[in-house]
């Protein structure tokens, strides 16, 4: 387990496809609808009452972005009520794609005083949009009748805050001003639970997964069509957490946002201090973050000197600029470290790029432990980010990693655990843990297997008694023939003997009559 680390995301103002990003967090700020930032505008509304709408917002500095220099989703919007809250995303984007329609996000959110969901969706045209307008409003999914609706676009964030500001008089975006406080403001942003100990940090972890737990087992028991049975299943045994054996400078992977110092004077590299919806652009270093390798540190300071002496400017979605982000892989020596570079190529021709990149690969090329070095563009307007594809510039294509004595070479793009010797804990727990399900689910074969043998010898027994009792059956049905044969011949027999006896009186006779013959011819001779 990591240590008191949070999830730090890297600072893009725009998302991958080019699309001006307005994600659950920064359009519904509460997940009942009544607390939204949203402003909902009737579905017959006349094309002209939309067209003054528009105008009007177009006015408002929030909504500059939608002045078209850009393309935005935001532009076509609906939000769509009454749904059932147990839906799931990939369940509510198929009854879409169904009805043949073509979205672009699907945000889907929670009223819990109503015990319904509700969401939001965007499309690439009007004409995609009025036709989920037609098609959903009224369509039935699990008994209920949706309501739709087209909803307002939501503000931009960073003028949002920067209006704030500018009314409260404040001349940063950054209230804290001293060194400690903007590192204090930093930590907690990247490491916040940095405070405690790192057994406290683990039992804080245990509890939170315990009341995940506990939520998700309520939510499963409320859609369960059958409460005995998820009662007798839903008691799970939560296992300790188990502490990694390295809990400083053990990342391997890290992602710095470039930007501005908290001053808003020069050009940084680092973490965000805060979020985008916030209207936060500041990054500070990340000198002071135990997490992060001393190797990572030493790049990124180079990063900010090469930034700071080009002529090129910080990237920003509506902005311009160049210089996005710097992604950073090592192993857990160090002895191999990858650059990625996001850079927004804008107006520059390929000269003028080709000499930013040879700029890169001397001053890297010359720093120890730096071994590969990759190009990745921020995509133009309206080009999906998987369309992008990593460009190796210099050096290695990977970094090689060993875990568990198993060599991994990772590329620009591969999943990876950030900490190493975290990781190596992780996949012996699984392996041991396949291993006792190997074990229960071998000696659960062979009960089943004994059970067969048991049941197979029955089988046998009876097979074997039933064969004799056919042998038998057949031996008494060959003797009673055997019987009727031997009847048969002794009647025969019988027949044969009398017929032999009758012969034998008539022979008698014969002999008889031919005795007498002879005693009466003999007479007449002596005579």
């Amino acid at each position: 387990m990591d240590m008191d680390e949070g999830k730090v995301e890297p600072s893009r103002d725009c998302d991958d496809d080019g699309d001006i990003t307005m994600d659950t967090t920064r359009i519904v700020v509460s997940e009942s609808h009544e607390n939204s930032t949203e402003t909902i505008v009737p579905i017959g509304l006349p094309q002209s009452d939309e067209i003054s709408k528009t105008t009007e917002l177009l006015n408002n500095p929030q909504y500059k972005y939608l002045d078209g220099s850009g393309f935005t989703s935001e532009l076509f919007k609906i939000v769509v009520h009454n749904l059932n809250r147990h839906i799931a995303f990939n369940q509510f984007r198929k009854i879409l794609l169904k009805l043949k329609l073509k979205p672009h996000k699907i945000i889907l959110m929670k009223d819990r005083k109503a015990d319904l969901g509700y969401g939001f969706i965007t499309f690439k045209t009007v004409d995609h949009r009025d036709e989920a307008l037609n098609k959903l409003d009224g369509f039935e999914i699990r008994g209920l009748k949706l309501s739709v609706k087209l909803a307002n676009p939501a503000k931009d964030p960073l003028l949002k805050e920067t209006v704030k500001c500018d009314t409260e008089a404040s001349s940063s975006l950054i209230k804290p001003v001293s060194e400690s406080e903007i590192t204090e403001t930093l930590l907690n942003a990247v490491l916040p639970l940095h405070k405690l100990t790192y057994d406290k940090q683990l039992h804080e972890k245990e509890l939170t997964v315990q009341q995940f737990i506990v939520s998700l087992i309520k939510e499963i028991r409320s859609i369960s069509m059958n409460s005995t049975s998820s009662d007798n299943i839903m008691n799970p045994s939560i296992e300790e957490i188990k502490r990694s054996p390295v809990i400083y400078e053990y990342r391997n992977k890290c992602e710095f946002a470039s930007g501005t110092s908290p001053d808003g004077v020069e050009k940084t590299v680092g973490f965000r201090i805060g979020s985008f919806k916030e209207g936060i652009r500041s990054v500070v270093s990340p000198s002071c973050c135990h997490n992060v390798p001393q190797m990572m540190k030493r790049i990124v300071d180079n990063f900010q000197i090469l930034i700071r002496q080009s002529e090129f400017g910080i990237y920003d979605c509506r902005l311009n600029g160049n210089w996005s982000e710097l992604h950073l892989r090592s192993t857990s020596s160090c002895s191999e470290n990858m650059l990625i570079v996001r850079f927004n190529r804008g107006s520059l021709n390929d000269e003028q790029l080709s000499i930013v990149q040879t700029d890169v690969i001397e001053l890297f090329s010359q720093q120890e432990g730096v071994t590969s070095i990759y190009w990745l563009p921020v995509p133009e307007k309206g080009v999906s980010h998987d369309r992008v594809k990593y460009q190796h510039i210099w050096g290695k294509l990977t970094v090689r990693e060993t875990v568990c004595g198993m060599i991994f070479d990772i590329g620009p793009g591969a999943f990876f655990q950030p900490n190493t010797a975290a990781c190596e804990i992780l996949y012996k727990s699984v392996v041991q843990l396949a291993i006792n399900d190997d074990i229960e689910i071998n000696e659960t074969t062979r009960n089943i297997e004994d059970n067969n043998d048991v049941s197979n010898n029955a089988d046998i027994t009876n097979d074997n008694s039933a064969t004799l009792f056919e042998d038998n059956q057949l031996s008494k049905d060959n003797l009673n023939y055997d019987n009727d044969e031997i009847r048969e011949k002794d009647d025969s027999y019988k027949t044969d003997n009398e017929i032999i006896r009758d012969l034998d009186e008539k022979i008698d006779k014969d002999n008889n009559i031919h005795n007498e013959i002879i005693g009466n011819k003999s007479s007449r001779v002596l005579l």
